[in-house]
Order: structure tokens, then sequence, then C-alpha cells
């Protein structure tokens, strides 16, 4: 293949035009090759016309190839990868490698299904930084400042934009899923009733030499406070209990995130959050559901302090009890309320909150093209406060607090559906 794109107009002060041109070539598999592959390599060239004379841009050679076995004891392979070299006349070359393994296996047996993937790129990323950007009255979440008034309460955004900075740098991802269904334990049996899932994810962007170390995930490697350019490890536990128990319902759930994020010019950060959560419904009939939840945060985030509200430092841990009734009268439609109880604290500002809310909810089926839903939540926060000090971002007034929302639909037809929100 040989592509080419050609803009000659002239005028523009920097650059009055450009030609982009490329030629791809690729040799692959047969389509019933159990052992599918395919290799392929690219070449570009770009330039800009300058007062009138064409100048070279960007020379770039990328190389790519891709590999996928047939299933074998439940087990498949898959595998991709590139190489690409870009020439920059008068600046700097760069060079990119990427990779990437992903296996995954189906044991129904044993009820159980995982994947894995590995992942590598060596290449060079940018410096990012923070801008405020106007974008319209009350359409924005930040006011001129930078600061976090509430969602559509300004007239500005926070936005990421890429400085002049390059860093050469490594990243390696894993990403590690795994669902396992106990019924080999017994499908009839309360230990058969038994199902988790987990997800482990482990990635770091590095600026270190010692590659080797990194790509084996090495102790230290990942959250590296010397060239760690961006690492964060992730843990998802979900188990479910009592699925042979038509009435009744329990789940466990644990959430864990570790970050170092140094990817931003002004405000490297480091970031932390765990939760744990339980939840149990019973089913007293067919038609209504009475489900209580209990559910603890603590989340920090210690960063270089600035004129962003968001970017300030804060250690919040959280309690949430929540009790809710719901009553299904008939398909389609749903009529719940809840209460919730809420403790907030925040150890970097001192400041301490209690809420209580109740929220009552309607979802209702009218007729068979019209459909609407909607919810109003009432909750008092009372909160301490130290005087001179500035809560988080994310903290809610003191005082009565009313949220509500409201959403009317007309599926016209099966291909387009006409909604109004508040």
């Amino acid at each position: 293949e040989r592509e080419q794109y050609t803009d000659a107009a002239a005028g523009a002060e920097v650059a009055g035009g450009y030609r982009l041109r490329s030629w791809h070539a690729a040799l692959a598999s047969s389509g019933e090759a159990a052992l599918s592959w395919r290799g392929g390599f690219e070449r570009g060239l770009a330039d800009s016309l300058r007062a009138g004379v064409w100048r070279r841009e960007r020379d770039s050679r990328t190389l790519r190839w891709q590999m996928s076995t047939p299933a074998v004891g439940g087990v498949r392979l898959q595998a991709d990868g590139a190489v690409r070299n870009v020439l920059v006349p008068g600046g700097q070359d760069l060079d990119t490698r990427l990779a990437k393994l992903q296996l995954s296996g189906r044991w129904d047996d044993m009820g159980s299904d995982w994947g894995l993937v590995y992942g590598i790129d060596n290449s060079r990323t940018e410096v990012l930084d923070r801008q405020v950007v106007y974008v319209g009255e009350r359409q924005g979440d930040y006011n001129q400042g930078g600061d976090f008034v509430g969602h559509e309460l300004g007239d500005f955004n926070v936005v990421t934009v890429g400085t002049d900075s390059l860093v050469a740098t490594t990243e390696v991802t894993a990403d590690l899923t795994w669902r396992q269904d106990f019924g080999f334990l017994g499908r009839d049996s309360a230990w058969g009733s038994w199902q988790t899932f987990t997800r482990v994810t482990a990635r770091s962007r590095s600026r270190t030499d010692d590659v080797g170390r990194l790509l084996r995930f090495a102790e230290d490697t990942s959250i590296d406070e010397d060239d760690t350019y961006l690492g964060e490890l992730a843990l998802r536990q979900e188990a479910t209990f009592l699925r042979h128990l038509q009435r009744w319902d329990l789940r466990l759930l644990y959430d864990y995130d570790e970050a170092l994020d140094r990817q931003y010019a002004t405000h490297p950060e480091r970031r932390l959050r765990h939760r744990s959560q339980v939840t149990v419904s019973w089913n007293p009939t067919q038609r209504s559901s009475l489900r209580g939840r209990s559910q603890r945060t603590d989340e920090a985030r210690h960063t270089r302090e600035d004129g962003f509200s968001a970017n300030r430092s804060y250690a919040t841990m959280t309690w949430r009890h929540e009790l809710e009734w719901s009553v299904r009268p008939g398909a389609g439609d749903l009529l719940a309320a809840a209460v919730d109880l809420i403790d907030r604290s925040d150890d970097v500002s001192g400041v301490r909150q209690s809420e209580v809310g109740f929220k009552p909810s309607v979802r209702l089926r009218l007729e068979e093209t019209w459909s609407g839903q909607a919810d109003v939540r009432w909750s008092h926060v009372s909160s301490e406060e130290p005087s001179g000090i500035l809560r988080p971002f994310f903290f809610p007034e003191p005082g009565g607090n009313v949220e509500a929302s409201a959403k009317l639909s007309w599926a016209q037809s099966s291909l387009m559906t006409v909604s109004l929100s508040y």
C-alpha cells in the first residue's frame, strides 16, 4: 500500500502546508491456519512547507508483528509487538519498542477462567502540565483561579497538556484477572455456592537504566522515589456467597490502589486508597428487597500544593452505612427509599463531618415507549472545621443539602431514543 496526503496551501506564517507519504508491506498466514501470524513494515515521511520551501520534519520506520496460537488444554497465547524509529532533522530521534503477551485459560470443569496480560513500552514520554481553560458560562467545574466550584457551576475547566520536555522511559504493565466458581466442591452444596473474582494490576514507567529488574517487577522498582515516572499497584477482590439461597445475598469487596505520579511538572504526587465493603440483601417476596451496606474508605494524596484545590494534600477516612428498601410493582417499575449515615475526617485539615441522608427514588415504565425516573436526596451535614482551614474540595457544604435528578425517555423506535434530563 502507498498513501499520500498533500496540503500545499500557502499564506500561513509558520507552515504553509504539509505532505505525508507512507508505504506499507505485510505478510500473513492463511485464515485457515491454526497458528496465525502477521508481520508488517511501514515507512513514513512528513514534510512542511515553510516560506515556500519544503522541509523534512520526520522520517519513520515501523516494524509490527502479531501471533496467536490455538487453545491447548484450554490455554491460549496471543502476542504482538512493534519497533519504531523516528528521525527528526535538527531534533531528537525517537525510538519506541512495544510488546504485549496475552495468556488466557478457561477450565469449565474447575469453574475457572483467567487471563494474564504483560506489556512493555520503551519510548520517550512527554512531561505534562495543567492549564485553566475557559469553556463557557456555567459549562465548567472550576473558576478562573483553578479552584473546584462544583459540577457545571464554573466557567473554566482544568486540562492536561504536554510540555516541551521529553523523558526517556521504559513502561512495564501486568494485569491478572481470575474468576473462580467453586462448583467442583459440589454445585448443590453451600461450599459450591461461592464465587470469587480477583484482579491485580501493576504498572511502572521508569527512567531507570536497570531495565532487567523493571521487567521482572523486582522489589521497589514499581514505585521508586528516584526513578519512577508513573507507578501504580492495584488489587480488587470480590466474593459472592449464599448463591443457593433465593432470598439472601452476601457480597464482599476489597479495593487497594497505590500510585506515585510524576507526570506533572508542577505537582508530583503520591496517592493511596483502600476500600472495604460488605453488602447483604434480603428478598422477603419476589417483588421487594431490603439491602444493607457498610463501607470504609481510606484515601490519601500527598502533593506539592498550588492554586488548584484538587491538588492539595489530604488524608481522609470515610465510614458509610446505608439501608435501602425497594419494591417492584411491575416490570420495569421500582419504588425505593434509602437512609444513609456518613462519617468523614481529614487528618491534614482537621475537618470532621457527620452526615445523615434520606433518598426516595422512583422508576416507572409509562406505556411501551415512555419511561421515567426521579430521585431526591435530603441530607444534613454537621462539620467541625478549625479556623482558617480549607476543607477537601469533595467534602459537602455544612448544613442542609438537596440533590435531585429526573429523566424522561421516549423510545421512538428501536433505533432512536429521546431523553430529557434534569
